[in-house]
C-alpha cells in the first residue's frame, strides 16, 4: 500500500467532544428558560487541510480554539429547541471558516425534563450535518 506524502494529503477533520455548557438557557418549557439545563456539544469539520500540512501554520487551518469561542457565543443565547442551537452552531461555523467542506454537529441535553417536570432519560440529543 502506498502512503501518501504530505503534499498529498487533502482533507481532513478537525473538531471538539464533549464542550459542556451548564445552566445553558435551552429548552421548550418555561422552567427550562429560567434555570437553564445542562448542554454537551461536539463538532466534526472536514476541511482541506493540504496548505497547513505543509505550512505547519495555524492560520491555514480551522482554529478549535476560535471555533470554541464561536459556540460560546451561540450558546449563550437562550433557544428553545436543540434543533435550534445545533443550526445556529453550523452557521456561525461556517461563517467564520469557509473552507469547511462539511460539518457535523451533535447538541446534548442531559437530564431532559418532560411536560410533567418528570427527567426519565440521561440526555437528549440531536445531530445535523450540513
Amino acid at each position: 500500500m502506498k502512503k501518501a506524502t504530505v503534499s498529498q494529503i487533502r482533507k481532513g477533520t478537525i473538531g471538539l467532544q464533549g464542550m459542556e455548557f451548564r445552566k445553558a438557557k435551552v429548552g421548550y418549557y418555561e422552567e427550562e428558560q429560567i434555570n437553564g439545563n445542562d448542554i454537551i456539544v461536539d463538532f466534526s469539520a472536514e476541511i482541506d487541510m493540504e496548505k497547513v500540512c505543509e505550512s505547519d501554520d495555524l492560520a491555514d487551518t480551522l482554529n478549535y480554539a476560535e471555533a470554541y469561542e464561536i459556540i460560546e457565543k451561540v450558546m449563550s443565547q437562550p433557544a428553545k429547541m436543540i434543533e435550534h442551537v445545533a443550526a445556529r452552531i453550523i452557521k456561525a461555523l461556517r461563517a467564520a471558516y469557509p473552507n469547511i467542506l462539511s460539518l457535523t454537529v451533535t447538541v446534548t441535553k442531559l437530564h431532559p425534563k418532560f411536560h410533567d417536570g418528570a427527567q426519565p432519560v440521561a440526555s437528549s440529543r440531536v445531530t445535523l450535518t450540513d
